[in-house]
């Protein structure tokens, strides 16, 4: 049977690649904290050898309402992400999958494509540009780093646990007129194309750098008709006019949320889906799964 590891398997990522692996007939090897400590490294060695892959899943991300240093971003981001690498290596496992984040070249303009420089704008971000510098930089290891933009599905956190509760009230919202572009990508279809860069032939011996999103782009108002489907209510939209909106909401104190509501991100696929990866789920399946299952919890 063929074995595989996987890191952060209590994470929403982990635990969702864990349960479609051995789903699969796959093997799983659980990669428990910590990982961080240089000692560690002769371990995580040990623990990985005879696996045909590394799934690296396992990494810090921003939390609304509270502060991450950059230093706990650099531990659990960076230095965590070497010493897997390093102990993957030193193992013989030279194909290591890493869940890094669109973050790393989010300063670029325009459409985010894999060749785009490095360019980060937040700590979070500047960890993960660090955690893939270093693992392109050991011998015997190729590494294929994954940028995903948001990656949603049941039991979201952070600003799409709020829209999702904006979502549920029975108030009107006022979104219809926001068609804007944002690319995202479901669980779903993130953990299926994890698994394929780490079993598939067709994702090569050579290192290398995909995005990871849906097939297709949305807006925040079919974000939230597809939310407000899976709870079972109307759409309720109200058109006000995007610049008015971002007005209230910078009065609000809420700019940066504006930003991620209302501007565009649209990230180039076209190097994941030339490897012959193709996203087996509709975009709005796992928000309308997140809603359901928001609904069941409540």
């Amino acid at each position: 049977m063929t074995r595989i590891a996987v890191s952060g398997c209590n994470g929403f990522i982990g635990a969702a690649a864990k349960a479609e692996l051995e789903s699969r007939g796959y093997s799983v090897l659980r990669l428990e904290r910590p990982m961080f400590q240089p000692s560690a490294r002769v371990d995580l060695a040990r623990q990985v050898e005879g696996c045909s892959a590394i799934i690296h899943c396992a990494g810090l991300t921003p939390r609304r309402g509270r502060h991450v240093s950059e230093e706990e971003f650099e531990i659990a981001n960076h230095q965590t992400t070497q010493n897997v690498g390093l102990a993957a290596a030193d193992a013989g496992v030279t194909r290591m999958v890493f869940v890094s984040s669109i973050a790393a070249v989010a300063g670029n303009e325009g459409k985010l494509a894999p060749k785009m420089p490095l360019h980060p704008t937040t700590p979070y971000g500047r960890s993960k540009a660090r955690a893939e510098t270093g693992l392109l930089d050991i011998d015997g290891l190729r590494p294929i780093i994954v940028r995903p933009p948001l990656v949603y599905g049941p039991g979201p956190k952070g600003d799409l646990n709020l829209l999702l509760r904006l979502c549920a009230s029975p108030l009107p919202l006022p979104f219809g007129s926001v068609d804007n572009s944002r690319s995202m990508i479901g669980v779903t279809n993130m953990v299926d194309a994890l698994i394929f860069l780490a079993t598939s032939p067709a994702a090569g011996d050579q290192a290398q750098i995909v995005h990871a999103t849906d097939d297709t782009t949305l807006s925040l108002r079919e974000i939230v008709v597809a939310l407000r489907k899976g709870l079972n209510r109307p759409p309720r939209l109200i058109n006000i006019p995007p610049p008015i909106l971002r007005a209230m909401l910078q009065v609000m104190g809420l700019g940066a949320i504006s930003r991620k509501l209302l501007d565009d991100l649209e990230v180039d696929v076209s190097a994941l889906l030339a490897l012959g990866w193709k996203p087996p789920a509709r975009p709005e399946f796992d928000l309308e799964r997140m809603a359901r299952a928001a609904s069941r919890s409540a």
